[in-house]
């Protein structure tokens, strides 16, 4: 669902600023929807190891984000870092990588920390909170 969502964000922030995508531009976009797939596998195994040391779901979902974050926004400085230098020394199409690059960095830093924050939150809150061999991975199923 977040990453539905953060596709949402990028088409609605393409259109606001009457973006003509072209092909620089859905490379950009393509590689920003791998990042916020990154992000998202990154807060979901750190969510394993948090569950399977105990923790309660609650506690877990905390404890994955508050040590995901410093991964997620590593990677997503040294990208908006990257999309600058693209956009001060580039040219032409590599400046609409870069801008493409750049949208889709802010938006996914949006949407994997808040909006896949307040999903697990309100699973915390449901019945399959309780189902721990849903969240713990193959090796849970045994």
């Amino acid at each position: 669902m977040a990453l539905g969502i953060y596709l949402l964000l990028i088409v609605a922030a393409n259109v606001m600023l009457d973006a003509t995508l072209t092909l620089h531009g859905i490379a950009g976009l393509i590689l920003t929807i791998g990042m916020a797939v990154d992000a998202n596998v990154l807060i979901f195994e750190r969510l394993k190891e948090e569950l399977r040391s105990g923790k309660s779901m609650r506690m877990a979902v905390e404890a994955s984000f508050a040590r995901a974050w410093t991964a997620i926004l590593d990677g997503h400085m040294t990208a908006i870092l990257a999309a600058l230098a693209l956009l001060i020394y580039g040219t032409g199409g590599i400046r609409g990588f870069a801008i493409s690059l750049m949208l889709g960095t802010v938006c996914n830093l949006i949407t994997a920390v808040t909006i896949t924050k307040l999903l697990m939150m309100t699973v915390t809150q449901s019945r399959l909170a309780h189902i721990n061999w849903l969240f713990r991975g193959a090796e849970g199923r045994s």
